[in-house]
């Protein structure tokens, strides 16, 4: 059952004045757990999805006017660090070492058991593995032993907020996060992303499962037991593009300790046209805008927060942004709250701001009631299209579980 029209969830699709806009994950990564989904159901996922692969990653600019190209070719980022600091350069592949490290480790204990199954992670033999990536150093401190220039270091912090959290509170443990982009890739969805929820509803019709839309929970039964476009095109944006904050600490105190938006935001904008022409008249680009933001609260005023930031890019040089934008929509974390049912309008659940927060987001199957399961990103393993893909997979795992369970009594 969907409680909206359409399926996705918050992988969503905003379409306006011939205009596309993805209104949720924008970018692709982990694409082998999608195309695992795919041949476990004995088809190719070439049949239902094209995919991209993006060059560059991103594109990270700073108020002084520096501009670095994030690549998954390491020689490519190597030299583009090396622009801005040399000696950073050369601990980089030792950092993505350890990321990668850390991946592996993640790949086969969280990334792959429910938190139903603790006590199996527990297990001596995973033991050496899970005190590896543990940490009591945060991913702040973690990045600052590798990285001398306050740049790279923000910009390697920046992958706290792939599940909400701050870089100053969240574990190393979430270093592996890099790895994931840089040494595995990251793609974009011809047509948009939302073409995986549509690839996803086909593949689950065709094997016949029955999708009811417009079909909200309301109750279950227990017994005993921002988006913008413009007229005109910028041509120093990529696909996906960073302006970052001059005081990241500030941003992010901001956000998780005074519960209000930052002054001064880190700013990220998807130009998804730059890679598919069908995502915006000709001539023309659809800007999806959005900044790190608190949990809702009634004293923000979001239309005057999202004016700040057309005037922060045109800062940047996206000189007349604001005369150029022919369509607008604000999305906001109460937009969230009230269309997708999240809690306080957050995007990946509760952060991961704390040593043991691993071990605190709801598991996949309900302590308390039977024969309840939970999937999606605010469950185990978290947020993003390839961890809602696992907590789907892990669920299902635990249900088939308990079917065979009852069929041997």
């Amino acid at each position: 059952m969907e409680k909206n029209e359409t399926v996705g969830g918050k992988v969503n699709l905003l379409e306006a004045d011939g205009y596309k806009f993805d209104t949720g994950a924008s970018l692709l990564t982990m694409r082998h757990i999608l195309e695992e989904l795919f041949t476990f159901a004995e088809r190719r996922i070439e049949d239902y999805l094209e995919t991209v692969s993006l060059e560059p990653i991103c594109r990270y600019f700073w108020t002084d006017s520096t501009i670095f190209d994030a690549s998954t070719d390491l020689q490519k980022t190597e030299t583009e660090i090396e622009k801005i600091e040399p000696g950073d350069a050369k601990n980089f592949q030792r950092f993505l070492n350890d990321s990668r490290h850390k991946y592996r480790i993640a790949e086969k204990t969280f990334l792959a058991h429910s938190l139903n199954d603790l006590l199996r992670l527990l297990h001596p033999k995973f033991f050496r593995d899970l005190i590896a990536i543990s940490s009591l150093k945060t991913l702040d401190a973690h990045n600052k032993k590798y990285f001398q220039s306050t740049k790279m270091r923000q910009l390697f912090n920046r992958f706290a907020t792939y599940n909400g959290s701050s870089p100053f509170e969240t574990p190393a443990t979430f270093a592996l996060i890099p790895f994931v982009e840089f040494g595995l890739g990251a793609w974009y969805v011809k047509g948009g992303m939302y073409e995986i929820p549509k690839a996803l509803e086909k593949l689950a019709r065709e094997l016949g499962t029955e999708i009811k839309t417009n079909c909200a929970v309301e109750k279950i039964l227990i017994e005993r037991g921002k988006a913008a476009g413009v007229k005109k095109q910028f041509p120093q944006l990529a696909h996906h593009n960073i302006f970052f904050s001059d005081d990241y600490k500030a941003e992010f105190d901001a956000i998780f300790k005074q519960l209000r938006p930052a002054a001064n935001p880190t700013v990220y904008v998807c130009v998804s046209s730059r890679t598919d022409k069908t995502q915006s008249p000709k001539e023309c680009e659809n800007l999806f805008v959005l900044i790190n933001a608190p949990y809702t609260s009634s004293k923000t005023n979001w239309q005057i927060e999202a004016d700040s930031i057309v005037k922060k890019l045109e800062d940047f040089g996206l000189e007349n942004l604001e005369k150029s934008i022919e369509f607008e929509q604000i999305i906001t974390p109460e937009d969230f709250e009230k269309k997708y049912a999240t809690n306080k309008g957050s995007i990946y659940g509760v952060s991961s701001n704390g040593i043991f927060s691993a071990f605190l987001r709801p598991p996949n199957q309900s302590k308390d009631v039977k024969n309840l399961y939970f999937v999606g990103g605010a469950t185990h393993p978290g947020g993003g299209i390839p961890l809602v893909l696992l907590s789907g997979k892990m669920a299902s795992e635990l249900i088939s579980k308990k079917v065979k369970g009852e069929s041997k009594r």
